[in-house]
């Protein structure tokens, strides 16, 4: 065979292959992070220079309509997700101005971006604020203090708030503000701008040399830092290698010097950080225009999170929302939380799903004798019938109602000659394995209301009683035995068939300790529960007995509520 052959054949079938596997084909790299409007590719380059007037056309493989042509210029139209889409096949059809069409595939492969999108962290979640706060349009209202002293005068106070302008110029040029992507952590900038605050922070850093970092903690956890130093431009504004706690970005500045720092948020509470001061510390202020050395003894900063207005983020609120389709928008980067139904980055792309919202969605809204809605929702999906159902019934949800467990936890302290002395549903831990065990929390009373553990004031001495939960005796003599736990056992017997309910006698909430003495003295005992089955109450009122000889043993009670649960089991057993 000759070359020319050779040759014929090979053209041959290239024609071939390329009228199998469509005229024209490009591909193309974009980061997840481009901007609406920017250039992903040409086709022009695929068509070839010199040619007549093209006009193209996306058909195909732009589900979510992520891109535009202009021109025959294919562009970004809407923001892009590595996680949800990381890559397009687009089918482009070409027209010349002659009226032939052609296809043009472009395949598009989305580049991940380190720290994109955004992450919401529920940890730092800010409200929303309809006014401006203390410390102006700032998201979270900040107020300082110092207390020290002064040569001249001895002791001083000052204390103030930070306050941020965005129509002052001033207040534009000297702050920046910095927002890491995704652990509440957010880095400041201030530069000194008039005489006063420049001689402040001269002061500060020429005592502050060998210890340039000053960390404050804070008081509602040990998470929540602020820290801050100085940084000078004879070292180029770069922070020292040892110590040092600012690693954000430098901004162009002719200033002398610099105030950076970092403040990390692990709670939307209000916080109070106490800075811990280097020794032989002294600065110079100057409080309406009087100059004061002073050596400061206490430095604090008031840390309360307000949030910014309606659609907008960051710590000076200066950012605006991009989330869509109901998502809330995360008040210091920005980050979209989407509704059911919807994902990528600012929740605009659909997806299909079938899901359960309860109302109310917040669960530490949800109590044990409060009511929860749960809406089973179809979102961009069509669905003819749907079925719920419950995997273990509701055999799993009843097995906390074990009150036996507590009567042989009662038996076993009885047998050992110890009194609990605060036995009640909060003093009960129930394992992994559905076991209910009678603890002693002894901090119980931090974490219920005001009137679980009540004053109680006895020859001078000053303490916290249950003294709803406590046996007849017990509240006249403060004195605990086996058979004022069996009373207190009534009470948690109460408890569970209130389903959670806080003890009221005559519906009073809050009694003193003489008037509750005088009522159980008349026999006045709590109401039976609704719903409680007649047998049930009558082994509470068992418990309640005035004569402590008279109340029930442990042994006894194990019997009396294994036959309640015995009479109960048939209601039980009904699938719902």
């Amino acid at each position: 065979m000759d070359n020319n052959t050779v040759l014929f054949v090979l053209l041959t079938c290239l024609v071939v292959s390329d009228s199998v596997q469509g005229t024209l084909q490009l591909s193309a790299n974009v980061p997840e992070n481009a901007h609406a409007g920017e250039t992903v590719t040409s086709v022009q380059s695929a068509i070839g220079e010199g040619r007549e007037e093209l006009r193209c056309k996306i058909v195909a493989g732009d589900k979510n309509r992520r891109f535009l042509v202009t021109e025959c210029v294919i562009q970004v139209a809407r923001p892009l997700d590595f996680g949800v889409d990381p890559s397009y096949n687009l089918t482009v059809n070409v027209t010349r101005s002659s009226g032939n069409p052609e296809q043009l595939y472009v395949d598009v492969q989305v580049q991940d971006v380190e720290g994109y999108p955004p992450v919401y962290n529920d940890t730092c979640e800010m409200p929303t604020r309809t006014a401006w706060g203390n410390s102006g349009d700032l998201n979270v209202d900040m107020k300082w203090t110092v207390k020290g002293m002064s040569m001249n005068i001895g002791e001083v106070f000052f204390s103030n708030h930070f306050y941020y302008n965005p129509n002052s110029v001033k207040d534009q040029v000297s702050t920046r503000v910095y927002s890491d992507n995704n652990n509440c952590l957010v880095q400041f900038v201030w530069k000194p701008m008039n005489g006063d605050d420049i001689t402040f922070i001269n002061s500060l850093w020429s005592t502050s040399i060998e210890r340039p970092c000053l960390n404050c903690s804070g008081s509602t956890d040990g998470a929540s830092v602020l820290q801050f130093e100085v940084l000078h431009s004879s070292t180029g504004f770069t922070p020292s290698s040892s110590g040092s706690c600012y690693t954000g970005p430098i901004p162009q500045t002719d200033r002398q010097f610099i105030f950076g720092g970092s403040l990390t948020i692990s709670s939307m509470k209000r916080n109070l950080f106490t800075c811990d001061l280097p020794d032989n510390i002294s600065v110079s202020l100057i409080p309406h225009g009087n100059g004061r050395d002073i050596i400061p003894l206490l430095v604090e900063f008031d840390a309360q999170p307000v949030g910014c207005p309606p659609n907008k983020y960051g710590v000076l609120c200066d950012q605006n929302c991009t989330c869509e389709n109901g998502a809330r928008c995360h008040g210091l980067n920005g980050a979209c939380k989407c509704q059911p139904g919807w994902q990528g980055v600012v929740c605009d792309i659909p997806y299909s799903t079938v899901v359960i919202i309860e109302t109310p969605g917040d669960s530490r809204r949800i109590y044990i004798s409060g009511t929860v809605t749960l809406h089973c929702k179809v979102f961009h999906l069509t669905a003819d019938r749907m079925m719920w159902t419950f995997p273990n019934k509701t055999e799993k949800w009843l097995q906390g109602a074990q009150e036996d467990r507590i009567s042989r936890a009662l038996e076993e302290l009885r047998r050992l000659r110890i009194a609990h002395g605060d036995v009640a549903a909060r003093n009960v831990l129930v394992s992994g394995d559905d076991v209910a065990k009678l603890a002693d929390f002894g901090l119980a009373h931090d974490v219920y209301t005001e009137t679980t553990y009540v004053p109680a004031v006895n020859d001078d001495v000053d303490e916290l009683l249950p003294l709803k939960w406590m046996a007849l005796e017990s509240l006249e003599s403060r004195e605990f035995t086996c058979e004022s736990d069996t009373w207190s056992f009534g009470v948690l017997l109460w408890e569970i068939a209130a389903f959670g309910e806080e003890p009221s006698y005559q519906r009073q909430r809050q009694l003193s300790c003489p008037k509750l003495v005088g009522l159980l003295r008349q026999g006045v005992r709590l109401d039976r529960p609704p719903g409680c089955p007649d047998k049930l109450y009558d082994v509470m009122k068992s418990c309640w007995r005035e004569e402590p000889s008279a109340r029930p043993e442990p042994a006894e009670l194990e019997q009396k509520l294994t036959e309640c649960c015995q009479e109960l089991d048939p209601l039980l057993a009904v699938d719902i």
